[in-house]
């Protein structure tokens, strides 16, 4: 039976996303674990944080759905915080999703839950 990583974890997503696919040989699918890498970062950098696909009501898709191509994603950071990764979350930045060092989805940050943007003073609840 699908779980959300919410009943798994016990927690809330830290941010949404909107996301578009590369086209890569590497199919989307709930639950895939990728790494995240910040567009501005180095090739080798990157964080063990996850996405959960939605649908166009932002409710989350259980495994028996096909994931879009392009849409939003919960996402959930499942490494340790550092000063890095907390500055580095704001809404309007960029990255990709990664399957090992191969980029298979170009991402932006578009809501942050709890998280405080110091740039636009927006808290997401």
């Amino acid at each position: 039976m699908f779980k959300s990583y919410k009943e798994t974890s016990g927690k809330d997503p830290d941010f949404r996303i909107k996301y578009k696919w590369l086209d890569s040989p590497q199919k989307l699918f709930q639950h895939v674990r990728t790494y995240f890498r910040f567009a501005d970062d180095e090739l080798g950098t990157g964080w063990a944080i996850w996405p959960e696909f939605e649908n166009e009501s932002q409710v989350i898709l259980d495994d028996t759905f096909e994931v879009p191509k392009e849409g939003t994603a919960t996402m959930w950071v499942f490494d340790s915080y550092d000063a890095t990764l907390t500055n580095k979350l704001k809404i309007g930045a960029k990255g990709f999703l990664l399957v090992g060092s191969i980029a298979i989805v170009e991402v932006e940050i578009i809501e942050l839950f709890g998280i405080e943007d110091e740039d636009t003073d927006n808290v997401a609840a």
